[in-house]
């Protein structure tokens, strides 16, 4: 939460609606930008972090899983690869795509 919040810090405030035209999606595709890096290392934030703590809890909590320890360690790893991946790859696509169509809104102009 505090890595989100330091990055986050500064789209708190919201965009001047006195900017120009070219300012304000400036200011919008600077965003999209910084939030398609904040997706980009989510494995690092989100999933590490989360995967770390679902296996201190493995340790410490008998599996009643197939396959005992083992098998609770590779349901959780696949959880956290299907994570990583709907969260970065699925997610930067989709900002990728907002940001293309705040480049072409002044292009129309």
């Amino acid at each position: 939460m505090a890595y989100l919040w330091w990055n986050n810090r500064k789209a708190q405030q919201p965009l001047d609606p006195a900017l120009d035209v070219r300012s304000y999606q400036a200011a919008l595709i600077q965003r999209y930008d910084a939030q398609i890096r904040l997706l980009s290392n989510v494995k690092y934030w989100y999933v590490l972090p989360l995967f770390g703590w679902m296996a201190l809890v493995g340790l410490t909590v008998p599996s009643k899983l197939p396959g005992g320890p083992v098998g609770y360690f590779a349901v959780l790893a696949v959880l956290a690869g299907v994570r990583h991946l709907a969260k970065r790859k699925l997610g930067v696509r989709k900002l990728k795509a907002c940001r293309q169509k705040v480049e072409r809104l002044t292009t129309s102009l």
